[in-house]
């Protein structure tokens, strides 16, 4: 019998630790350019619209001192500019990232069939102020004329320490991983 109950215990304790996950589509969505893009986000996170004209979903996670996003992203391209992006290495989207803050450190990493970098980045406001600090984890993929991003990181405030950054990533990576591993492109 006491076998039995600490079975019971052990499966009910690893459903209390795993996460569901929600499909999401962007199939007429207005901002997908035509894509039909479908992934699966966390249950305990929540579905956000976003301003930006080229970020079609948001997917958000508060926390007392830091927030957690997953973005699709979707920017329809010239064809001629396409080729030059189909060329484009690693270190082209990081030239392309230092527009918008500084890139401290970056890493190559492979999830599913996409190549992408994950990286510490210091991001500035419009009067050059320090205003967030981020770690991200960025993969590209390029289809029917489109560029598609999907990123996932933490934001915090500019006075956190890198470390502590890192820690907060650690805490939502396999849900990162298993976003962009949920990526479909149809």
């Amino acid at each position: 019998m006491k076998k039995y109950l600490l079975i019971l215990l052990i499966v009910f304790a690893n459903r209390a630790n795993s996460e569901t996950y929600i499909a999401y589509s962007t199939h007429l969505h207005p901002k997908s350019a035509g894509a039909d893009i479908s992934v699966n986000y966390p249950s305990s996170w929540q579905k956000e619209e976003s301003r930006a004209p080229h970020t079609v979903q948001k997917f958000v996670k508060l926390y007392p001192e830091h927030k957690a996003t997953m973005t699709i992203q979707v920017l329809s391209i010239p064809k001629n500019q396409l080729d030059q992006m189909r060329k484009m290495k690693l270190e082209g989207y990081i030239k392309t990232l230092r527009n918008f803050g500084k890139v401290v450190s970056y890493k190559k990493f492979k999830v599913s069939n996409f190549d992408g970098f994950q990286g510490d980045v210091i991001m500035y406001d419009h009067s050059g102020v320090i205003s967030s600090l981020q770690k991200i984890r960025i993969v590209n993929a390029l289809a029917n004329g489109n560029w598609l991003g999907f990123w996932c990181g933490v934001t915090t405030s500019a006075t956190t320490e890198m470390d502590e950054l890192s820690s907060k990533f650690s805490s939502i990576e396999t849900e990162c991983n298993k976003f962009i591993q949920s990526v479909e492109i149809k």
